[in-house]
């Protein structure tokens, strides 16, 4: 008998011990620890996004940021369904709310009287744009405000308040506000 091991039997050999070592690289790479500095850096270092003083909020539905008096509120049937909605984007300056976000608030009120007729509010995370019209600029995904009791052709026609605020957790926050007429505009 041959005292020299098979191919086969080196071979499984091999495997195993491939799998293993695959294994515990695995482990090590899923193991918590503090970030590391080149990839995960505090605000401050994010240039030029932190580089305003004044904490600032910009409103824009699929224009340009900055609406408003006068502006309309364009809203309409959501594609998945449910009561009407009118989408927005905001651009932060001056606020950040690292990976907790921000809390983020959207009403709109009946101009004429008002009662409340729609809102939106969540915990949202804003990043910092390095391209385009938001460069420089914190953005994030755009944010439904719901008009929760209304119907497409109740809104018609209304002047409605729309009131935005984000505030992050150190307090910091910003605000911003326009009245306008509501514009139906998707069925």
């Amino acid at each position: 008998m041959d005292p020299s091991p098979s191919v086969a039997y080196l071979m499984s050999m091999k495997a195993k011990h491939a799998a293993w070592v695959v294994g515990l690289l695995g482990l090590v790479g899923c193991a918590e620890g503090a970030p590391d500095e080149k990839t995960r850096r505090p605000q401050e270092q994010l240039e030029p996004c932190s580089a305003r003083d004044a904490p600032k909020l910009d409103l824009a539905q699929d224009g340009e940021y900055g609406l408003r008096d006068g502006a309309s509120v364009r809203y309409g049937h959501p594609p998945q369904g449910g009561p009407p909605f009118a989408p927005f984007r905001l651009r932060l300056d001056g606020i950040y709310g690292g990976d907790h976000g921000v809390e983020v608030v959207i009403e709109a009120f009946d101009a004429a009287d008002g009662s409340p007729i729609g809102d939106a509010s969540l915990t949202h995370r804003f990043l910092c744009a390095n391209a385009g019209p938001d460069a420089d600029h914190l953005v994030a995904g755009e944010i439904h405000l719901r008009f929760w009791d209304e119907t497409l052709e109740s809104l018609e026609g209304r002047e409605a308040r729309i009131v935005a605020r984000v505030e992050a957790v150190d307090g910091t926050f910003g605000e911003a506000a326009y009245t306008g007429p509501l514009e139906w505009v998707w069925e």
